[in-house]
Order: C-alpha cells, then structure tokens, then sequence
C-alpha cells in the first residue's frame, strides 16, 4: 500500500528521486554494500512495476552500514532500524 502511493505521488512530482538502502552493522563491509543496493533496487523496481514513468525519474544507491541510526552491530531488534531504505527527493538532472 505505502509503495503504491509513493510511486503515484512520485510520479505527479516535478523532482527525481533515490531510493537509498542501508544495512546493520554486522557482517563483512562489501557484504553490507551488495545488501543494501539489492535492497534499494527491489523496492525501486516494485514502484517502476507500480507506474513505469518512474523508471527515469529514479535511481538506486546502496549505503552498507555507513549512515546508521543505532548502529549497535548486535544484529538483534536493536539494529532493525539500521535496516531500511529511504526516499530522497533530489533534482532530475
């Protein structure tokens, strides 16, 4: 449901946007690097599916563990929030 509605309100929007994944801080660094773009291109294709428009207009980036929020490493519920992906509006170039 969310991603339907972002893909529809990205759509209708003039600016670009990146889709940024990001992982805990457990496991090896190039591991985290290849998990978090994956992560981001899954959820990018998801809104492309959901209007093709998009496909231009987005891109995917995989951050590892480097912009963490809680970043404990104990890979528990602590670290769930560090496993995420973002939206970041940025200008259409």
């Amino acid at each position: 449901m969310w991603l339907r509605q972002i893909a529809r309100e990205g759509a209708n929007a003039s600016a670009c946007m990146n889709v940024v994944g990001h992982t805990s801080n457990s496991g090896p660094a190039a591991a985290n690097d290849a998990l978090s773009l994956k992560r981001a291109a899954l959820i990018r294709q998801r809104l492309v599916a959901e209007v093709p428009a998009l496909g231009p207009k987005t891109k995917a980036t995989g951050m590892g563990f480097h912009q963490n929020i809680v970043g404990s490493g104990t890979d528990d519920s602590f670290d769930v929030l560090d496993r995420r992906v973002e939206f970041k509006i940025i200008p259409c170039a």
